[in-house]
């Protein structure tokens, strides 16, 4: 798993676009879909293919608003989140009754049974046949937008043209929304019914994404609406760097523009070219740096991310990085366009010691120096060695959750060979779990890596059965617990010193439930009187239970409430006449 410190992704779309100035002639409308979705929405991945499937079948007659709204849009674990302040009140008048929806023109079809009632949405089945309704009738106003982009401030100059080839309302509402494409994240049931929008990595390439309402939540009044009237309106922008976490790329937003009837009713809609205005010719910047979450070995192959933010192609330039006191450079040579973002990986290094600090600097850009070389940096980036250790074989335990057939693992070892691996299990019933456990024996010493799978795309731990993984040494002590939050897949590593057999400590413990999220009981079994100790600390070394006593031979059981204190991994010391076991306990409220 890679910790994203600050990433974007970029690759070149095409559009339609409706220039200035306005055609005075008549038009037939054209259609605005917003289509209401989610990440964790089945069978959202095929209303986005339908979708663009009619778009690319009426290239500039059709524009497509996806609209991350609702709960299937809400976030879990480390997902991102996709929404924003808007997309609420819109799926609310639109009398939506699942998911994916869509509204076609926020314009009722009841006569042909399409739409319900009063409600504007409507199955995906019908988006088609609701397009070709709307795209056959005249529209009483045609539209035009174009646009200028200022690379350095971010900010956009939007002018948008409407002109009355007849009548309209006495009341229009001019809307400008602010889209992005390729945005790469997660979503379920992706690689099933929209298979050409996922990456080899699992990500989705998210299109047409909701990012901001330049106008508000319904847009700007029109009052002058008689026959022969151009309105011309213009908006002055700045494009924000993010939104809710997300980054917004320069290179990948695209704009749509259209009239409603009130906040209802859209007559027509259109798009616009966006002319991106540069202050320099040469302009890398070093955007971010993807540094995984942990490593092992002192091994490490980090990603980093360049934006070409000047007027001319990159197709040259040096990495300079310091490890552990020995200077090292990358020399990268390609083609990234303006406004592109390349990800480029670099040469592993290794370094000493539990972790290093790196800093990454782009220089000789085209070969020579960078106009605006402030952003040409990236510092403090942390690299992790685990600190996860075992010795001799150890017992995997992994709770599946109702949808066993979806979930598949493997233990690696540093070569990539495969050493262990296990499921796809059985489905049970609702929110059903099943324990399985499997004992792991290392042929070598060294890193290994485990690697669990999700073929839906919501882990094992999604709202149907609490699933979780555990790896446990032979005293029965955690080597690391996992909670089984994840999208596709998760990985997590640790090191073995020794291939041999644990001491015998001469007693055995075991400790449950382990997560926890209150209390846990430690029963602790000698063969004879023995002095005990039990002793639980938190992160920081502060004791938080102990214990001290001589016990008979037998069982014993120690309860040790955690429910007053925060959430994270506490140590526990089990000593018995002098050998002490460890064991982790893993608090989750």
């Amino acid at each position: 798993m890679k910790r994203i410190l600050l990433s974007l992704f970029s690759i070149a779309t095409a559009a339609a676009f409706a220039q200035l100035p306005v055609s005075t002639s008549l038009e037939n409308r054209n259609v605005v879909l917003e289509e209401f979705t989610g990440i964790n929405c089945t069978y959202c991945p095929d209303g986005h293919k339908l979708a663009n499937q009619m778009a690319a079948a009426n290239p500039g007659d059709v524009f497509i608003i996806n609209i991350h709204t609702g709960s299937y849009a809400t976030p879990s674990g480390g997902d991102p989140d996709y929404r924003t302040p808007w997309g609420s009140a819109i799926a609310n008048q639109s009398g939506l009754a699942g998911y994916p929806s869509g509204t076609i023109n926020r314009q009722q079809f009841a006569s042909q049974g399409w739409t319900s009632g009063t409600a504007t949405a409507m199955s995906r089945g019908y988006w088609a046949s609701a397009g070709g309704v709307v795209r056959a009738a005249t529209s009483y106003a045609n539209m035009a937008m174009q646009a200028d982009l200022d690379v350095a401030t971010r900010q956009l100059t939007i002018d948008v043209e409407v002109h009355y080839t007849s009548a309209g309302p006495a009341l229009n509402r001019l809307n400008v929304a602010l889209l992005q494409n390729e945005i790469l994240g997660p979503q379920i049931s992706g690689s099933t019914y929209n298979p050409t929008m996922v990456n080899e990595d699992g990500l989705y390439r998210h299109q047409h994404m909701l990012r901001d309402l330049v106008t508000g939540q319904w847009g700007d009044d029109i009052t002058t609406t008689t026959a022969g009237t151009t309105v011309s309106r213009q908006y002055v922008y700045t494009v924000p760097a993010d939104v809710n976490g997300v980054p917004v790329d320069l290179g990948q937003i695209e704009l749509v523009a259209f009239i409603t009837e009130a906040n209802q009713h859209i007559e027509t809609g259109t798009s616009g070219p966006i002319n991106n205005i540069f202050q320099y010719t040469t302009n890398a910047t070093l955007y971010g740096v993807n540094a995984p979450e942990e490593i092992c070995g002192g091994k490490a192959s980090p990603e980093i991310t360049v934006i070409n933010q000047g007027s001319d192609n990159i197709t040259s330039f040096d990495v300079n990085y310091t490890v552990d006191g020995t200077p090292l450079t990358y020399s990268w040579t390609g083609s990234i366009a303006p406004l592109a973002t390349e990800n480029i990986q670099l040469p592993e290094f290794t370094f000493a010691g539990l972790s290093t600090t790196v800093d990454f600097e782009v220089v000789n850009v085209n070969g020579s120096t960078d106009q605006y070389a402030t952003d040409n940096t990236f510092s403090g980036v942390q690299f992790n060695n685990t600190d996860d250790e075992t010795s001799g074989s150890s017992t995997l335990q992994l709770r599946q959750d109702a949808y066993g057939s979806e979930t598949t693992w493997e233990f690696l070892d540093e070569n990539g060979i495969v050493i262990a691996s296990g499921g796809p299990y059985a489905n049970l019933g609702a929110a059903g779990t099943q324990l399985h456990t499997y004992t792991i024996d290392y042929p070598i010493t060294g890193c290994f890596e485990f690697k669990i799978y999700d073929s839906y795309g919501d882990g094992i731990n999604a709202g149907y059965g609490s699933g979780n993984v555990m790896l446990r040494n032979g005293s029965n002590a955690i080597i690391w617990v996992f909670n089984g939050i994840f999208s596709s897949q998760y990985s997590k590593y640790h090191v073995v010193n020794s291939v041999g057999v644990e001491e015998n400590l001469g007693f055995d413990y075991r400790v449950f439930p382990n997560p926890t999220s209150d209390a846990t009981q430690i029963e602790l079994s000698v063969a004879q009187q023995s002095d005990v100790s039990i002793e639980v600390r938190d992160a920081r070394g502060a004791v938080v239970y102990a214990s001290n006593e001589a016990q008979t031979p037998g069982t014993h059981a120690y309860r040790v409430d955690l429910s007053k204190y925060n959430d994270g991994i506490y140590m526990l010391n089990v000593t018995v006449n002098g050998k002490t076991a460890t064991e982790r306990i893993s608090l989750i409220h």
